[in-house]
């Protein structure tokens, strides 16, 4: 799939590009206001902190969870050379790990403050966004992959 110039998508990725940045921006500030709220609220036993806590959670899950399918989309995209192909795999395992640190820290920050319905409501909030993740964007990835694979020449 070689691109001429009716096929330029530098816009498009450059558009996307941004949109990933924003999405970056508002997953680190909603980590950070976590970790304040955490701090800051005065009763974190009391009903209506635990729910700005979980709002708060569930808009962090969902950042990163667009972030990923933003980064995802994108690839189809974006032109590698032959040897950047297998070090993608490796690429990928780094992207994961981080979202699965910041799903997981986030839970042990819950569990550390004793808040353990909340630290289970964001494990299972964060294993539906995880879910969701890998079939809305990590299995057509890679179905993609495979019908590129087959048409193109490594």
């Amino acid at each position: 799939m070689g691109l001429s110039n009716k096929e330029d998508y530098s816009e498009y990725v450059g558009t996307v590009s941004n949109t990933i940045n924003v999405l970056a921006l508002l997953s680190g500030f909603m980590f950070a206001s976590l970790t304040v709220l955490l701090n800051g609220l005065p009763d974190l036993s009391s009903v209506l902190s635990q729910s700005v806590l979980l709002v708060a959670a569930f808009f962090l899950d969902f950042f990163l969870f667009l972030l990923q399918v933003f980064v995802g989309g994108l690839m189809p995209y974006v032109r590698m050379p032959r040897l950047t192909r297998r070090i993608a795999v490796f690429n990928l395992l780094t992207v994961l790990s981080i979202l699965f640190g910041m799903g997981s820290v986030t839970v042990l920050m819950f569990f550390a403050y004793k808040l353990v319905y909340l630290a289970l409501a964001q494990l299972a909030m964060w294993i539906g966004f995880g879910i969701a993740a890998w079939v809305y964007v990590y299995v057509p990835m890679g179905h993609k992959r495979m019908e590129k694979g087959k048409t193109e020449a490594y």
